[in-house]
C-alpha cells in the first residue's frame, strides 16, 4: 500500500476510536491495527523519499541539461546572427563598391564619348577644309582649263 492510503488508513482509525471522557481527546482504538499501519508506513516512506530524492535529482540533471541547452542554443543564434551582420556588411560593401565602379565606368564612358566626339568633329573639320581646298583647286584648274582653250582659238 501506498504511504498515503496507510496515513488516510490510520486516520479513519482514528475518527473509528471511542472517545474517552474528560480525556482532552484521548480514544481507544484497535492498537494492533495502528502498528501494522505504521510499520508499513516505515516501511514504506523510505522507498518514496528515495523516489522522491531521485525525482528531485532527475529534475535538476534535467534542468541543467535544459540550461546547458539553452545556452548552446542562445550561443548558436548569436553566431548565426554575428555571421549574418558580417554577410550583410559585406553584401553592403560589395554594393557601394559596385556602385562605385558603375559610376566611374559611366564617367569613363561619358569621358570616351566626348572624346571620340571631338576627334570625329576633327577630322571632319580637317576633311572639310581639305574638300574646300581641293574645290578652290579644282575650280583654279577648271578655269584656268577653260581660259586656256577659249583664249587658242
Amino acid at each position: 500500500m501506498r504511504t498515503e492510503d496507510l496515513l488516510m488508513e490510520l486516520d479513519k482509525m482514528i475518527e473509528e476510536g471511542w472517545s474517552l471522557p474528560l480525556s482532552r481527546g484521548k480514544i481507544i482504538m484497535n492498537a494492533p491495527e495502528a502498528r501494522k499501519a505504521l510499520k508499513e508506513i516505515k516501511i514504506s516512506l523510505p522507498e518514496e523519499v528515495r523516489q522522491a530524492k531521485a525525482i528531485a535529482s532527475d529534475r535538476s540533471e534535467i534542468i541543467k541539461r535544459a540550461t546547458k541547452d539553452a545556452h548552446a542554443i542562445i550561443k548558436s543564434a548569436e553566431d548565426k546572427a554575428r555571421r549574418m551582420m558580417e554577410k550583410d556588411e559585406l553584401i553592403k560593401r560589395a554594393k557601394a563598391q559596385a556602385f562605385k565602379m558603375k559610376q566611374e565606368t559611366q564617367n569613363e564612358v561619358k569621358a570616351s564619348r566626348l572624346a571620340t566626339q571631338k576627334f570625329v568633329y576633327e577630322i571632319l573639320h580637317h576633311t572639310e577644309e581639305l574638300l574646300i581646298s581641293n574645290l578652290e583647286q579644282f575650280r583654279k584648274i577648271t578655269k584656268n582649263l577653260f581660259k586656256q582653250k577659249y583664249s587658242q582659238k
